[in-house]
């Protein structure tokens, strides 16, 4: 429930500061590489460590490989 508010104060926050004029036309593109380049590799480094190995994890990592 706590991830789905801080989703909506968020949404609510980049609407209030955009509609203020604060940021230049083009900083969704800057911050949609900030979070692609930087944040989301952090996070699954960080997230990796508590990853324990099962037989049930072979098919997340098969779908990909098959998909290609």
């Amino acid at each position: 429930m706590a991830n789905l508010l801080t989703l909506f104060v968020c949404l609510a926050a980049g609407v209030v500061i955009r509609r203020s004029g604060r940021l230049p036309e083009n900083s969704h593109s800057v911050l949609n590489t900030f979070i692609i380049n930087i944040s989301l590799p952090a996070l699954t480094l960080a997230q990796i460590h508590g990853v324990h190995l099962r037989s049930t994890l072979a098919y997340s990592v098969a779908m990909p490989w098959a998909m290609f």
